[in-house]
């Protein structure tokens, strides 16, 4: 393995990992949100660019054109920015259609807005009750019989 292939698996081990870090970064908000980050800098970080094409000798998109963009300007790079941006785009659209394709409802598990979540009339019945008994308690002997 000589340099060129040892720098490109180093980097891409570390861009696997920055995108791993985002997504446990980002997961908090939900995991949705930690899936978009991870994908966004994986997209960012490991898309290769040629510097020379008959060689191909490749390098990471993002530094050609922030580096060539600072130096020559941005209609030099203007090539780049578009690829990142349709390859973005693109990765975005197919994670949507996986998230929503993987995020089924469970067999049987419906949403009612009545608050039944899927219970029987008895039950729904005795809940009633319950709920009735409830109110017609004071706080104190409500509190004394949770404990």
């Amino acid at each position: 393995m000589d340099s060129y292939q040892l720098a490109w698996t180093l980097y891409v081990i570390g861009g696997i990992g920055s995108g791993l870090a985002a997504w446990l970064l980002f997961r908090r908000w939900s995991k949705a949100w930690g899936r978009v980050c991870m994908v966004s800098l994986w997209v960012l970080l490991l898309t290769p660019y040629a510097i020379d094409a008959e060689t191909m000798t490749m390098a990471p998109a993002i530094f050609i054109l922030v580096m060539d963009g600072i130096a020559e300007g941005f209609e030099t790079v203007k090539a780049v920015a578009v690829l990142l941006l349709g390859l973005w785009l693109v990765t975005l659209i197919v994670l949507l259609l996986l998230q929503l394709l993987l995020l089924r409802r469970k067999p049987g598990a419906t949403a009612r807005s009545d608050g039944a979540d899927g219970l029987s009339e008895e039950e729904l019945e005795a809940r009633a009750t319950l709920l009735e008994d409830r109110t017609l308690l004071d706080d104190k002997n409500f509190l004394r019989a949770e404990r």
